[in-house]
């Protein structure tokens, strides 16, 4: 296991996961590392842990979860000991909430990509339970100041559409501050089909015209296992 990442205590095994979801434990880091060694690919996955107490272990538990791909991959953003990107913070709705890195850590590592390169960022959402579910969004450059979001895995956690829309509309967003206090996770959910409509309508005009299609949320790899790890 690498230095840094919990292996017990208030992450101890057996802690319940919503549908689909696997559990942050022993036999799941096992399988992630095995997929690794055999395939030198591993997707983006979404896993089960109870609430985070300390950022640290938030961020050591997102990079297990992680893309990991020996032929390079997307950049994401990692912890850096002292570096304020390292903040995370939680942004509340009237019945939703998503932690995150900041806001304007996102925005700065947007200037550092390459023009139009994704890249990705860990997110979590508490569950009513006490848990929290810990995952990635793919993050790319839209028109003008608009952002192209993507919660990753092969399995979408149930707040797949409020995910991606919170992420994306807060990095829109001009005021930051208490921008998600009055949406509630329907309206999130509304406004998230809207815009992938509006996205798939765009596409279509482009490739009837001629023009072409980029796809950010996807690389050649080559021949890949399909297997999923999970607890």
């Amino acid at each position: 296991v690498p230095q840094g990442v919990p292996t017990g205590g208030e992450y101890a095994e057996g802690v319940r996961s919503e549908p689909g979801v696997a559990v942050f434990d022993a036999q799941y880091r096992q399988q992630r590392f095995e997929l690794l060694r055999t395939n030198g690919y591993v997707p983006a996955d979404q896993v089960s842990v109870t609430k985070s107490a300390s950022a640290r272990n938030w961020w050591a538990i997102a990079g297990m979860a992680g893309e990991f791909d020996q032929q390079g991959g997307f950049r994401r953003m990692e912890r850096v000991p002292g570096e304020r990107r390292s903040l995370r913070q939680t942004y509340r709705g009237k019945d939703f909430a998503i932690s995150m890195p900041s806001v304007s850590s996102v925005r700065r590592m947007a200037k550092e990509v390459k023009p139009g390169e994704p890249f990705d960022i860990p997110v979590s959402v508490p569950r009513t339970d006490g848990t929290e579910t810990i995952g990635w969004v793919r993050v790319s450059k839209g028109p003008g100041s608009q952002r192209k979001t993507q919660p990753l895995g092969d399995h979408k956690w149930d707040d797949y559409g409020a995910v991606s829309e919170s992420v994306r509309s807060m990095l829109e967003a001009r005021r930051v501050t208490n921008h998600l206090a009055e949406t509630d996770k329907k309206q999130l959910v509304t406004d998230f089909k809207e815009e992938r409509a509006s996205r798939l309508r765009n596409g279509h005009r482009r490739s009837s015209t001629g023009g072409s299609i980029r796809s950010d949320s996807t690389r050649t790899h080559g021949p890949r296992s399909s297997q999923r790890a999970a607890a």
